[in-house]
């Protein structure tokens, strides 16, 4: 974050408009590439290792949020990404998971069904359970997509440029 404050101190010698783009394509990259380290752990998280990885992520994404913000950044749209992910891997009622998953789905209509398998398999829910979020989030993925068309809106694309290994699915599968 360091070398970003420094970066949009830099930014001050750019015109307005410019600048402005800029940053908010700093702060997107810092958001996108946060995220896509997240979906591809060495290990699955377990009992309160991943209490303390949510709330460590809650913090990270509230620190991103108000040093972008802090900077001048107009995208507040990226700011729910990380958080939602980390309220989903810390949720302690498994039922509440399908509220947050709609929540992420609809906010990010960028979104990919191996997306939702990623942020499910650091879950580590169960086979059935999994099974039942993935169904959910298709519906709600399918209903988003018939809604707005086929493409998100212009310059709000955050998931659909994070990879997500092929083993996730195979392990979502699996679990």
């Amino acid at each position: 974050m360091d070398k970003v404050v420094v970066f949009a101190g830099h930014l001050q010698h750019v015109a307005r408009p410019q600048a402005q783009e800029t940053l908010q394509e700093v702060h997107r990259f810092v958001v996108r590439e946060y995220l896509a380290q997240a979906l591809r752990p060495r290990e699955r998280f377990r009992g309160m290792e991943r209490m303390r990885g949510s709330q460590k992520m809650s913090l990270d994404a509230q620190a991103i949020g108000v040093t972008f913000q802090g900077l001048g950044s107009e995208a507040t749209w990226l700011d729910q990404a990380i958080q939602c992910v980390a309220e989903i891997l810390g949720e302690t009622y498994k039922d509440d998971i399908q509220r947050h998953l709609e929540t992420l789905i609809r906010s990010y209509p960028d979104i990919r069904q191996d997306h939702v398998q990623a942020i499910l398999a650091l879950r580590r829910l169960g086979r059935r359970r999994n099974q039942h979020l993935l169904q959910h989030a298709r519906d709600l993925l399918r209903a988003a997509a018939g809604a707005a068309g086929a493409e998100p809106p212009r310059g709000r694309v955050l998931f659909e440029e994070i990879k997500v290994p092929s083993a996730m699915v195979l392990l979502i599968t699996c679990v």
